[in-house]
């Protein structure tokens, strides 16, 4: 059923995000060419499929400071969310794969057991 769930989120992105299929044939391509697995695609896809979906427009199309809002609300809570780390992890992957980034600076790594600012 997970596999399945994954493909559902691209599939709702590529119908509803305009563009969005676009981007995926380009993330698939270079995945591809990259010698990574059709598993990391999926990762990777599902995460950019959920940034899309939450903002109904491109993940290329936001400003640095909304990605980071997206991903500020992923980590609050007592421990941060799995799906902090893999969305931020997913987005990082997909630039450095070739997409364009929001600005010249990627959202950064997460940091593990930060709860707080100074």
């Amino acid at each position: 059923m997970g596999r399945t769930k994954g493909i559902t989120v691209i599939n709702t992105a590529k119908k509803t995000v305009q563009g969005f299929e676009q981007m995926y044939a380009q993330l698939q391509q270079k995945v591809e060419l990259g010698g990574l697995s059709a598993s990391t695609l999926n990762n990777y896809g599902r995460c950019i499929a959920k940034i899309a979906l939450h903002f109904k427009s491109l993940p290329t199309e936001l400003e640095e400071i909304q990605i980071n809002g997206y991903l500020q609300n992923l980590s609050h809570g007592p421990a941060p969310s799995i799906s902090y780390f893999k969305t931020s992890y997913g987005y990082r992957a997909y630039v450095r794969l070739g997409g364009p980034p929001i600005s010249s600076n990627p959202p950064t790594k997460p940091l593990i057991g930060r709860t707080s600012a100074y």
